[in-house]
Formats: structure tokens, C-alpha cells, sequence
């Protein structure tokens, strides 16, 4: 959490507001870079609160589900945005491509010497899980074909699973037998 904190802030005093929309909309839907250089607007549907991934990983059809926070995010980069794609220069007709090098100037900014931009699809699925959120949950919101493949954050889900079955002390009362 500190560290999502301080590439926040960098990304707030960003000279690249692009970029600084992406990587917030990145940690905030989930999901995959390429899903979201290549939205065009006409994929944002403001009322159902999605945008449209036309040809998934799995070479599906999927949605990302946007929190108010992201569609606030989303209507904000309308003003420094191109009118096709939702990640292009103000008169650009294409997304933006290279994003490493500034991707690079704003992690080093915020202290993340070894951290990758898909880091942050997979920081997206821990406050998922912390949250309390199912499993069944997080793989829709990645658009996880496979159930196996979000069990990597099973992990993560134990220590919840134990602290709620530890809720039962509460209402059974400490145990001793000696």
C-alpha cells in the first residue's frame, strides 16, 4: 500500500499525463497494458461503468468493470486524450506505443527499482483477495479463462479463510481443556 501511494503521487505531478492515466487505470482495472492502449472511446460505455476489450488474451470477448474512482480517471483523461483511442496524443489517430522509458522515470521516482508495469495487474488481484473478495471474483475481473491460473492468489486468501474461521472463537468462546 505505501508503495501504490508513492507511484500515485508521482503519477499526480507527471509531465506525462498519458502515461500517468495509464498506469492508474492499470492499478485500478486489472488490466492487461495492451487492453487498455488499444481501447478506443467508443468501447466506454459510461452506464454499465465498462470498457469493451474486443479480443482478449484468450482470444475472447471480455469486459473491464470500472470502479467510480476509474470512470472518474477515465472521463478526466477526455481533456489530454486523442478522439479515437483513449491512450493517444491530443491529435494522435494511433495509441501510444512506448511507454518503457517514462514507465521507467516514474517507478524509479517512486522508489520501485524492480517493479513491472504487469506488477501491477497482479497488485490489482492482492487488494482484490485482501479484501475479501472470492476468487470466482478476481478471475472475472482479470479475465482469467482458467480458474487455475487465479489460483496463484489462493495463497493470499488462507490467511483470510483462517481469520474467518477463527471468527467462530467469537461466538463459541476460548477453549481450554486442562
Amino acid at each position: 500500500v505505501e508503495e501504490v501511494g508513492r507511484l500515485v503521487t508521482v503519477c499526480q505531478v507527471s509531465t506525462s499525463p498519458i502515461a500517468a492515466h495509464l498506469i492508474l487505470l492499470l492499478l485500478l482495472t486489472g488490466a492487461r497494458k495492451s487492453e487498455l492502449l488499444n481501447a478506443k472511446w467508443d468501447y466506454m460505455d459510461l452506464v454499465s461503468k465498462t470498457i469493451l476489450v474486443p479480443l482478449s488474451k484468450s482470444n475472447k470477448t471480455r469486459y473491464l468493470f470500472l470502479s467510480p474512482d476509474a470512470v472518474e480517471l477515465i472521463q478526466s483523461l477526455r481533456t489530454v486524450s486523442g478522439k479515437i483511442f483513449m491512450f493517444s496524443p491530443k491529435n494522435g489517430k494511433r495509441p501510444i506505443t512506448n511507454l518503457q522509458r517514462v514507465w521507467e522515470d516514474m517507478r524509479d521516482q517512486a522508489q520501485l527499482a524492480d517493479c513491472r508495469l504487469h506488477d501491477l495487474r497482479h497488485s490489482y488481484a492482492s487488494f482484490l483477495i485482501s479484501a475479501g473478495r472470492s476468487l470466482f471474483e478476481v478471475q472475472r475481473l482479470l479475465g482469467h479463462a482458467d480458474a487455475k491460473t487465479t489460483m496463484r492468489y489462493a495463497h493470499l486468501a488462507s490467511n483470510q479463510l483462517i481469520d474467518a474461521a477463527s471468527s467462530v472463537t467469537a461466538k463459541v468462546g476460548r477453549i481450554n481443556l486442562d
